[in-house]
């Protein structure tokens, strides 16, 4: 399976003080076999931040990861400009500019995805759904 990675479950794995630690510790022990991972570039600046870059632990688990062949990485090139936009013309619901980039992320079937891995539901229901893309979540 290709799993797009929202910016909230690497935090949920790295940062000790989340409650939602311990499901994305048995979670990613679940689906690091045999599953690629589509991490956006949007996603790496909010969850590799000077905290969790603190902890050499951390810094060497993410320096393996990317530089195996089970992470891809999105560039956001194409989706940043839409993304701002519809963001800031939004004005009935609420979205960072991260996720706006992972809606179009999933809404764009270019991209070869069977899962969005995530902690915000609410988020991306209906273009999950829309897009027959199977949410991870707790």
């Amino acid at each position: 399976m290709n799993i797009i990675v929202d910016s909230c479950f690497w935090i949920a794995l790295y940062d000790a003080r989340e409650e939602d630690r311990e499901w994305a510790e048995e979670t990613w022990d679940k689906l690091q076999n045999g599953n690629k991972f589509l991490v956006p570039y949007p996603t790496m600046y909010e969850f590799i931040n000077t905290r969790l870059m603190r902890r050499e632990k951390n810094v060497l688990f993410f320096k393996k990861l990317f530089e195996s062949d089970v992470v891809i990485r999105l560039s956001d090139e194409q989706y940043k400009e839409d993304a701002l936009r519809v963001t800031l013309e939004s004005t009935g619901r609420a979205l960072s500019l991260v996720d706006m980039t992972i809606r179009l992320m999933i809404a764009d079937d270019t991209i070869k995805k069977h899962a969005l891995l995530t902690l915000n539901v609410g988020d991306f229901n209906d273009v999950c759904l829309m897009k027959n893309v199977e949410m991870i979540t707790r």
